[in-house]
């Protein structure tokens, strides 16, 4: 009996072994069964870029609309809009403490800008790569923040993620003005299209008004009740839209504050104007991008679920129109898509995830 079990035993933990093993081998690792990004995606649809950069921080349409630029937790890239091709990377993030808060391009399109996290703003050329200056400040009052560029492309506005943020002479990174008010942290900043007024969005609850040229404070926006994350001027200057965590965008008057109309959503962080600005794509808590008609304040019959949800953590500008309004691309922590506006078609899958994603074309309502 003994002899019989000596002889049982190894039998059976051999057959444990392999059966494991073949267990373990998941479609997803079997080369036969193709890329288990692919195989996600409708038909014409493609991924373009794997996920090893880790998340998305930023991503923003060049001026032309040919390229985008996206900022990772492992550094900053150039995409060619119609292939995903990586046209190059601006700067290797070793470290979270280094990663980008904010990126912009020039409004010629020959400059990235990145405010850092290691306290500079740093300057690329678009076409070369190269490093053409970087900004360090004085008492690290520099980046990790919002940054924009002037509509002239003279100067550029950034903060630290601080109560206070600042303009800054391109060529020489002098910081011309200081703009103190808020109370608490500010996520956004944005120039007016005649650059001669900012807008900031604070953790305050309020939206300020700023001039450009002084850095007088000219008007406080309240109404809204929880932070503001996000702000924006439309594409002529006279509105302004606002993002909170109360669940609301809110249009404001740009000439004297009052308050127009509010659109009520889910927890949303991002939003972006149209290039007519009829329309506001708005990126919501669950991963969903809703489409209002700004005149009315109404829903579009259309909704893109690119993603099944967006991080809290993920706070960044994740959608945005092409410069032609054809466009939209969305990001959430580690996917990018570009989406057809017209027909709500799926054109490609810039970034894809590890393990897959969910995407679906427009949905009408």
């Amino acid at each position: 009996m003994k002899n019989r079990l000596f002889l049982i035993l190894p039998a059976l933990l051999i057959t444990l072994i392999f059966t494991f093993s073949s267990l373990a081998q998941t479609p997803q690792d079997d080369p036969q069964q193709g890329d288990p990004q692919q195989r996600d995606l409708p038909d014409g649809a493609e991924v373009l870029s794997g996920p090893g950069q880790g998340g998305i921080k930023y991503i923003k349409f060049s001026p032309d609309g040919t390229r985008l630029a996206v900022a990772r937790s492992r550094g900053i890239w150039l995409l060619d809009v119609q292939t995903g091709e990586e046209l190059m990377q601006f700067i290797k993030i070793t470290e979270f403490t280094n990663s980008a808060g904010s990126i912009a391009f020039s409004p010629d399109g020959n400059m990235l800008v990145g405010s850092m996290k290691d306290n500079t703003v740093r300057l690329w050329d678009v076409h070369t790569g190269r490093n053409l200056r970087t900004f360090k400040g004085r008492r690290k009052e520099l980046g990790g923040g919002a940054v924009a560029f002037s509509p002239d492309g003279r100067t550029i506005v950034n903060g630290n993620f601080g109560k206070t943020f600042y303009l800054l002479d391109v060529d020489t990174g002098k910081i011309l003005r200081t703009f103190k008010g808020h109370t608490k942290t500010i996520p956004s900043v944005a120039f007016s299209p005649d650059g001669k007024t900012i807008v900031s969005a604070g953790e305050d609850k309020t939206v300020r008004l700023w001039d450009a040229h002084t850095g007088k404070n000219l008007r406080t926006l309240t109404g809204h009740t929880e932070r503001v994350w996000w702000v924006a001027f439309s594409p002529d200057g006279k509105m302004i839209a606002s993002t909170s965590n109360d669940r609301t965008v809110r249009l404001w008057d740009t000439h004297t504050g009052q308050p127009l109309r509010t659109i009520y959503t889910s927890p949303t962080f991002n939003f972006a104007f149209s290039p007519d600005g009829r329309m506001i794509a708005c990126i919501v808590g669950s991963g969903i991008i809703d489409l209002w008609d700004v005149n009315t304040g109404q829903r579009l019959p259309r909704v893109i679920k690119p993603y099944r949800r967006v991080s809290p953590l993920a706070i960044g500008r994740l959608i945005a129109f092409s410069p032609d309004g054809r466009m939209i691309v969305s990001a959430g922590p580690f996917e990018a898509h570009l989406w057809d506006v017209k027909t709500g078609q799926l054109l490609r899958k810039l970034i894809s995830h590890p393990k897959g994603t969910d995407v679906r074309s427009f949905q009408r309502n």
